[in-house]
């Protein structure tokens, strides 16, 4: 369920601030989100009790640290892009991907706007970005309770899939 309110926000943030790629990354987002939910609905056990202390995620230092690790992703990604072309730019997404996405799309949507990449480029950053903090919350989730591997990496795995497959379809249509 996680990675499936991950792609939601995500591509909130695109349509919000570049519409005309919301379709491009909405497609595989919301394939992520869709099927993230559908396999939470039919995996989860809805019967068990489950306490979470939760502190609120709105603070002055949150937003200072979110701050500073979107500069730096933004002046690595825009380096990178501008050294390596789009092959810099999606290995930074990925790479950025592992600690937020959030970051990374709002990296791909910040070097949209100012024409450094295109939309299609934008979208595969996008997708690497979540890819990547879908895939490491299987280390999360293993780090926690090794039991959980199996059970979630093959979700994880199907999410991936699905997200790729949709980006594919819809990187091919713009």
């Amino acid at each position: 369920m996680a990675d499936a309110a991950m792609a939601v926000r995500n591509f909130v943030i695109v349509a919000t601030f570049i519409p005309r790629s919301a379709v491009t990354i909405g497609l595989p987002l919301g394939l992520i989100a869709v099927t993230g939910v559908l396999l939470a609905i039919t995996s989860s056990d809805w019967d068990e009790d489950l306490e979470l202390d939760f502190d609120s995620p709105f603070s002055t230092t949150s937003a200072l640290k979110f701050g500073l690790l979107f500069l730096v992703v933004l002046l690595v990604s825009a380096g990178a892009q501008e050294i390596f072309g789009t092959t810099g730019f999606l290995i930074t997404s990925f790479l950025s991907g592992i600690i937020s996405s959030g970051t990374t799309t709002t990296t791909a949507i910040s070097l949209i706007s100012t024409g450094s990449i295109t939309h299609s480029v934008a979208a595969a950053g996008v997708l690497a970005g979540t890819v990547a903090s879908i895939l490491v919350k299987i280390l999360l989730a293993v780090s926690i309770n090794r039991s959980l591997l199996q059970p979630i990496a093959v979700r994880s795995i199907a999410l991936v899939g699905i997200g790729v497959a949709g980006g594919s379809v819809a990187i091919g249509l713009v």
